[in-house]
């Protein structure tokens, strides 16, 4: 039977760290193994930890720790939208990393996870390749993320991709008056862009933008407009480019404005596949209808037999990845999931 009273949940503080490190590096079971290679948590680099979990103007971390005897045998992560933007709800947030001690007479999940939430939230999100059954108990709804690309008709010889049965269609261009640009953060701020973010949730921002992207400690993310007769803002593309030797691959890890508008961003996609001679570029995402994202120039990576398109690339790793998401919401029409989302587009090569 749980003896409460040995136990203690606390917010993580700068001075539990290194103990916090330590436990990761003990117990951090399945470090994503994939042919004896594997990827670091980005609680192992002081400036990740930060940006990704360190509460504004304070000693302490978006991390619930469980202690027994005074020794971490439990760890939960979780980021809510105001991390990135104060002025967006504390009641919008993703759910972390989860790590728990072996052999415990206990379970971690329920207790961290009661902790979190222990105010009303109207949007809880998980994104994870190696989902667990605690959501499910707790009626989240699972499901796995589609994964799109468009693959470049320029490159003769893929170092990245594996092409497998993939033969090239005709991708018919939008012939109307649209041009993009790539944005600074004061040209994003400049920008009407307040309807841009009405047709999803979670909620973001220009600041979330700046601040997630923009502000990336180790990554460069490229912002991208997308704009109807010249000054009227249809999409916003957050993207970012993977150098691997003399191959480089793009990928959109967010994406904003209406679904009746996101085919627009065909022409755009195909120019810069010129432009930077990659080899495709991907969307792992939740939300996008597939008819909007076959209008939109993509394929589905999970029609085409022996089509590998890489997920991890810190070492790079030839093997297809299924993410797969959880969410709570209330207004599930409405909810749009990317690989931005959560903790899951982070460097793991620092």
């Amino acid at each position: 039977m749980l003896n409460k009273n040995k136990i203690k949940i606390e917010n993580l503080k700068t001075s539990d760290l290194k103990k916090f490190k330590i436990f990761v590096k003990k117990f951090y079971r399945n470090k994503i193994i994939v042919k004896k290679k594997f990827y670091k948590s980005s609680v192992f680099n002081k400036g990740m930890m930060d940006y990704l979990f360190k509460k504004k103007n304070s000693k302490y971390y978006n991390f619930k720790i469980i202690k027994k005897a005074n020794n971490i045998v439990g760890i939960h992560g979780y980021i809510p939208q105001s991390q990135f933007d104060s002025k967006l709800k504390n009641s919008e947030i993703f759910l972390g990393l989860l790590i728990g001690k072996k052999k415990l007479n206990f379970p971690i999940f329920p207790l961290t996870y009661n902790s979190i939430i222990s105010d009303k939230k109207t949007f809880i999100g998980s994104v994870n390749p190696y989902f667990t059954p605690f959501l499910k108990l707790k009626k989240f709804q699972v499901k796995i993320m589609s994964h799109n690309l468009i693959i470049s008709k320029l490159i003769k010889k893929f170092n990245i991709l594996k092409i497998g049965n993939y033969k090239h269609s005709n991708i018919k261009l939008i012939r109307k008056d649209l041009n993009y640009k790539f944005l600074t953060k004061k040209e994003l701020i400049n920008l009407n862009t307040k309807h841009i973010y009405n047709y999803q949730i979670p909620l973001k921002s220009d600041k979330y933008i700046i601040n997630r992207y923009i502000n990336h400690p180790f990554y460069k993310y490229f912002i991208v407009g997308i704009f109807k007769n010249k000054n009227k803002l249809k999409i916003i593309l957050v993207l970012r480019k993977i150098n691997i030797k003399n191959s480089n691959v793009l990928r959109i890890v967010d994406l904003f404005g209406r679904n009746e508008d996101i085919p627009i961003i065909k022409n755009t996609l195909i120019e810069l596949l010129k432009i930077f001679n990659s080899e495709f570029v991907d969307i792992y995402s939740f939300g996008i209808p597939e008819k909007i994202l076959e209008k939109s120039g993509f394929i589905n990576r999970f029609k085409f037999k022996n089509l590998i398109v890489p997920n991890y690339f810190e070492p790079l790793i030839s093997e297809n990845v299924d993410l797969k998401v959880g969410f709570i919401s209330k207004k599930v029409e409405k909810v749009r999931i990317f690989k931005g989302d959560c903790d899951q587009d982070h460097s793991r090569k620092i």
